[in-house]
């Protein structure tokens, strides 16, 4: 009798328990992100307003051209993959914004488990930015240049509207941007990621912005990846 009583109690807490984690775990990610959207704002001051580039160099060596280098997805083909860069904090802590970041944790959401099939192992970033801050030729290259791109803070009219950094569905980072694809203007297709953004905090993501705030944005329509890039 007392076996049941605790199995009934403990099931009537374990709920409670986990929501309360997950809580937990989404204020972690947006204090990461808050901690990321400083640096950002520090590299911009230290070089005459200029944004931190994100463009999508593959390989370690070369961090001082972004960012954010490597690329975490086989999908992308064998040309770009660099299967170290999964575990290897030196493609970004090398980079750009290592100096003024500082810390290899807070491009980590704690709330992303996911192991990589074949790997084993957890991804060493979750942290994506996004692509229309300063994206350069790789911008250009994927979506045009009919729409005005960020290159410095006084091209950003609305700091309090523009996000810079979120995190990625692990089942799609490959590196270090992410974008709607905005094309012209009235362009059915403007509300299409290119990748997909993560829903792990209650079907909510992080979002940092230009002007330093963050929050936890929560998608209306939620969908399911039934098939890895991974082998």
């Amino acid at each position: 009798m007392v076996i049941a009583i605790i199995a009934i109690l403990a099931g009537m807490l374990l709920p409670a328990l986990a929501k309360a984690k997950n809580k937990a775990q989404a204020t972690q990610c947006l204090s990461n992100e808050k901690q990321l959207q400083l640096a950002w704002n520090l590299y911009a001051d230290d070089n005459d307003s200029r944004l931190v580039i994100n463009t999508n160099w593959p390989t370690i060596n070369m961090t001082n051209l972004t960012w954010c280098a490597g690329w975490m997805d086989p999908g992308g083909g064998a040309g770009v993959y660099q299967a170290d860069s999964v575990t290897n904090t030196l493609y970004f802590m090398n980079a750009l914004l290592g100096k003024y970041s500082m810390a290899a944790g807070i491009y980590k959401c704690p709330s992303d488990k996911f192991k990589k099939p074949g790997l084993n192992t957890d991804c060493c970033r979750s942290i994506v930015m996004n692509l229309w801050q300063n994206g350069g030729s790789f911008r250009n290259s994927n979506f045009g240049t009919t729409v005005k791109a960020y290159n410095r803070m006084t091209d950003i009219g609305k700091p309090s509207n523009v996000f810079t950094f979120t995190h990625e569905d692990p089942n799609t980072i490959d590196d270090g941007a992410i974008s709607v694809a905005i094309n012209a203007p009235g362009n059915s297709g403007n509300i299409v990621f290119d990748n997909l953004p993560a829903a792990l905090h209650n079907g909510g993501t992080a979002l940092s912005f230009v002007d330093g705030h963050v929050e936890n944005h929560h998608w209306e329509q939620l969908g399911r990846i039934t098939a890895c890039r991974f082998p």
